[in-house]
């Protein structure tokens, strides 16, 4: 059994009877339904995901998992198995293991994107720089164009001590897309408040007020002007 580099959080249960043993006598079957169900990492079902059973790289026989998160492969042969999970917006993975017996049932646990995203925000606030990381680049991998990550990796900046950094990584989110409040907002902060630099602060502080009108925002731009 192998664990995909993509997904560290999937998961095999397998429920065997005792009385379903192929070795023992009256088992003549070589083939059976290999059944099983998709969750995410909530715990929830997951439906339209595409299972297909691989053999040498190619696909055997493919199906999707309903409603409930449940799949079902007809006449796939004793022995080992491959089966690879498919769903757009989730990690794809792999997962090979060996198929003994006709109640045999495979869960797997598959991760979004925006379970991703969440799992970034939650480690920033605990600092555990290792989760925030590994997620960043799961992401990275499932959606490499993906902005929102951007804007979580600055934050991990700032928790970090790297104000510098956290400029350098907006301010590159910024030049990819049209102007967002909170790019500009946290980009006026940082130049105002940790790199004391107040003309930049300025400039990023009069985008944000053109998305919204804040008198917040707008007090702040007066004083920088007086000085």
């Amino acid at each position: 059994m192998k664990f995909p580099t993509s997904c560290l959080f999937l998961v095999l249960w397998t429920l065997v009877s005792c009385q379903s043993d192929p070795e023992s006598p009256g088992f003549a079957s070589t083939t059976a339904v290999l059944r099983g169900m998709v969750y995410n990492t909530d715990r929830q079902p997951v439906s339209d995901v595409t299972v297909s059973w691989m053999m040498n790289g190619k696909v055997i026989k493919t199906t999707q998992s309903d409603l409930h998160g449940r799949y079902a492969l007809p006449a796939v042969a004793f022995g080992p198995v491959t089966l690879s999970f498919d769903k757009k917006n989730y990690e794809p993975l792999s997962w090979s293991f060996s198929f003994k017996v006709p109640s045999q049932i495979v869960y797997v646990q598959m991760s979004n994107l925006g379970e991703l995203l969440d799992a970034i925000a939650d480690g920033i606030q605990k600092r555990d720089w290792a989760i925030v990381r590994s997620s960043i680049d799961r992401v990275k991998n499932l959606d490499p164009s993906n902005l929102v990550v951007e804007f979580l990796r600055s934050q991990m900046q700032v928790r970090q001590g790297d104000p510098e950094a956290a400029v350098a990584t907006l301010e590159k989110i910024a030049a990819q897309t049209d102007s967002a409040l909170a790019v500009e907002l946290n980009l006026g902060d940082l130049y105002q408040y940790k790199l004391n630099s107040p003309e930049k602060a300025l400039v990023h502080l009069k985008k944000a007020l053109l998305l919204q009108d804040d008198g917040d925002v707008r007090a702040r731009i007066a004083e920088l002007e007086k000085h």
